[in-house]
C-alpha cells in the first residue's frame, strides 16, 4: 500500500459505516412501523385504548402525623406520648370495594367514638354519628363521600402558639369501578373476555377474523356461481 492509496481506504471506510448506519435505521424504523395487527398476528396481547391497568385499592385504620407519627390497618395503636388512642381498628380491600372502621378514637383527651368510610366501585361515603368541630386548638372535619377517595375522620390539634402538634386520620380509602378497567389474565390460563374493538370469534395470535358460513341453497333455487 502506498501513502497514495490512504484517501481511497478511509473513503471506503466511510463509505462502509454510512451504509451499515443507514441499514440499522432502516431496520429500527421497520420494528417501531409494526402496528398492533401484526403484534396480534405475532401472539402480542394488544389493550384497547380506553382499558388501563388497574390500580390497587387502599384502606387505612390511622394515619398519624406529628407528636406520635405512627399507623395502623388493625387492631389497637396508641401514641408514645398518649396524644391518641384508637381501638377496633380494621380494614378490608378487594377490587372494587375498600372499608376502614375505627371502634373508637381518643384524640387528646377527647373522645369522639366510631367512624367508618367505605367505597364500592368508585364511590365512597362515611358512616359517623358525632359532629365537627372546631376550636381554634382542636379541629374534627368529617369526610364528604361520593368519591373514590375519603377519610372518614381528620383530627387537627394545634399548640398555643398556632403549630399543628399532631393530625389524626381515622378510615382512609380508596377505591376504583372495575367496570373502567381491562380484565385481568385468569390464573388458570382460561379464555380472557375481548376488550372493546376486539373480535370475539378471531383466533388468538393469528390476526384474522373469522369468515362468515357461506349460504345454503333453498330447494327449487338455482345456487349462485361467479
Amino acid at each position: 500500500m502506498t501513502s497514495a492509496d490512504g484517501p481511497y481506504l478511509r473513503n471506503r471506510a466511510v463509505k462502509g459505516e454510512l451504509v451499515f448506519n443507514l441499514r440499522r435505521a432502516r431496520a429500527r424504523a421497520a420494528l417501531l412501523g409494526v402496528g398492533a395487527g401484526g403484534l396480534l398476528a405475532a401472539g402480542v396481547a394488544v389493550l384497547a385504548p380506553d382499558a388501563v391497568a388497574r390500580p390497587d385499592e387502599t384502606a387505612h385504620g390511622v394515619i398519624v402525623t406529628g407528636l406520635d407519627a405512627v399507623a395502623a390497618d388493625s387492631g389497637t395503636v396508641e401514641g408514645r406520648t398518649g396524644s391518641f388512642r384508637a381501638t377496633g381498628i380494621s380494614t378490608e380491600k378487594r377490587p372494587g370495594y375498600a372499608r376502614a372502621s375505627v371502634k373508637d378514637l381518643i384524640v387528646d383527651g377527647r373522645a369522639l367514638g366510631g367512624v367508618t368510610a367505605i367505597c364500592d366501585q368508585g364511590v365512597s361515603r362515611v358512616v359517623y354519628g358525632g359532629a365537627p368541630q372546631d376550636t381554634g386548638r382542636f379541629t374534627v372535619t368529617i369526610g364528604q363521600g361520593g368519591a373514590a377517595s375519603v377519610t372518614g375522620l381528620t383530627v387537627t390539634v394545634v399548640d398555643p402558639w398556632g403549630t399543628v402538634t399532631q393530625t389524626v386520620r381515622a378510615a382512609a380509602i380508596n377505591c376504583d369501578n372495575t367496570a373502567t378497567y381491562a380484565p385481568e389474565p385468569p390464573a388458570n390460563g382460561g379464555p380472557v373476555q375481548p376488550a372493546s374493538g376486539q373480535v370475539a370469534n378471531s383466533t388468538p395470535g393469528s390476526g384474522e377474523v373469522p369468515k362468515a358460513p357461506a349460504p345454503q341453497p333453498n330447494p327449487g333455487h338455482h345456487p349462485v356461481t361467479g
